[in-house]
């Protein structure tokens, strides 16, 4: 996608969640909370944000690959694959064990560069889907 601000990206990604009924109202302001207190980019272009379980009614994930890379933190980071990420890790046990898998992903996706340049020129959904079976 093509956003270059931060905070458009975010709101536009916890709009999306929102619409389809995962999160509630508030999710979005957690996390921009949380991307004040501390940023979300864990290296290689990538970022994980995520708001407050309370405001999860169901788990989920949302992708966003940008186009260009957007500033990220005051450090002058930049992220341009984006993880948002709204998790209820009491959901049930099935979707706790699916949380961990999916940080067990990213912890690798972070250690090897061709599945990060994978992702950058993926255009399909079940593209990603299929990276995250494989880890």
């Amino acid at each position: 996608c093509s956003f270059t601000d931060k905070t458009d990206l975010l709101k536009a990604l916890c709009n999306k969640l929102e619409m389809l009924g995962y999160v509630t109202e508030k999710f979005e302001q957690s996390v921009m909370e949380r991307e004040k207190s501390m940023a979300t980019d864990i290296g290689k272009g990538i970022a994980i944000p995520h708001g407050l379980n309370d405001y999860v009614n169901h788990s989920a994930v949302v992708f966003a690959s940008l186009e260009k890379p957007i500033k990220w933190t005051e450090d002058g980071e930049y992220t341009d694959l984006v993880f948002l990420l709204a998790f209820d890790r009491d959901e049930s046990e099935e979707t706790d064990k699916a949380i961990i898998k999916f940080y067990k992903s990213i912890v690798t996706f972070t250690e090897d560069d061709s599945v990060c340049e994978k992702l950058r020129t993926f255009t399909d959904g079940e593209q990603i889907l299929k990276i995250f079976e494989l880890w």
